[in-house]
């Protein structure tokens, strides 16, 4: 983030060789914008630079708006959103204190449901346990398996 003060910054500021970069940047940003809304009489404040700095500034203040526009819009569409969602969650979650179960003989309290591990005040879900795979198909007897001291019905 070049249009943020930092080393990168001033890496740039040092190649340019500028002053102050972003804070000519910033006056020329706020001249840029009046002048756009037709709201102002000042005269530019990049004039007083010397030319080169002139140019480094004019772009660097492209750099600036882009820059904290995308910043701007990405915290309205990710960073609120997901701020207000477990903002909403926490306090769906809150409620009037339920009593305690009394413990059971051995100890624990209650007991976790089928398939999950208890991991502090929360349950998580276990991953299932992986089968063991046999490589080929399943073998089947040529002839039927009939237990000992019974009869085949073939004879």
């Amino acid at each position: 983030m070049v249009f943020m003060r930092t080393d990168l910054y001033f890496v740039l500021q040092d190649v340019t060789r500028c002053r102050d970069l972003y804070g000519d940047g910033v006056a020329y940003t706020k001249y840029a914008a009046r002048r756009a809304l037709r709201r102002t009489t000042a005269p530019d404040p990049s004039l007083e630079l010397p030319a080169h700095e002139r140019r480094a500034v004019r772009a660097y203040s492209v750099v600036l708006v882009v820059g904290t526009t995308l910043c701007l819009a990405f915290l309205a569409t990710v960073t609120l959103p997901a701020d207000i969602t477990l903002f909403a969650r926490a306090v769906a979650h809150l409620g009037p204190a339920t009593p305690r179960r009394a413990p059971r003989r051995d100890g624990r309290r209650g007991r976790a449901r089928r398939g999950a591990c208890a991991v502090g005040p929360h349950v998580v879900a276990r991953p299932p346990r992986p089968s063991v795979l046999v490589a080929g198909p399943p073998s089947r007897p040529s002839q039927p398996v009939v237990p000992a001291g019974r009869p085949s019905r073939s004879s």
